[in-house]
């Protein structure tokens, strides 16, 4: 880890008991990929969509209920966003505009989940989601 940059204190976190579970291990032969697709990720999420937007870390820091997501919920989700559509094969100005609105009522209810103005969709009992060491947050 040391070769790679990392500090002796995060390596010494990394390895004490119970922490390794956090970890993955990517092939070296896979590196040129995972470069691409974390160029794509900031790109993407870091760069356009504040973190709070995406990442759960602090709604599971302040110990809010988090809600596991399943294909069940996505399914769901496609076929409401498939309802808001007048035709089956919208133009691509009206697609825009429904996928506009959904990503900013989306954005909002997270915001407001966050916040504590709304609690979160309930789909399955709580999931706990393994801790993040202090030191490496």
């Amino acid at each position: 880890m040391a070769s790679l940059g990392i500090s002796r204190q995060h390596i010494s976190v990394a390895m004490a008991p119970g922490n390794m579970d956090l970890l993955t291990v990517a092939k070296a032969k896979d590196a040129e990929k995972w470069q691409a697709f974390w160029k794509y990720f900031a790109k993407t999420w870091v760069k356009t969509d504040s973190v709070d937007c995406w990442n759960i870390s602090a709604m599971d820091r302040e110990r809010r209920t988090l809600v596991a997501r399943t294909n069940n919920a996505l399914e769901a989700y496609n076929r409401a966003f498939a309802e808001q559509f007048p035709a089956a094969h919208p133009g691509i100005k009206t697609f825009v505009h429904v996928a506009k609105l959904g990503s900013i009522r989306f954005v909002q209810q997270l915001r407001d989940v966050a916040r504590g103005v709304q609690d979160p969709p309930a789909h399955i009992s709580q999931v706990d989601y393994p801790r993040v060491p202090r030191s490496l947050r």
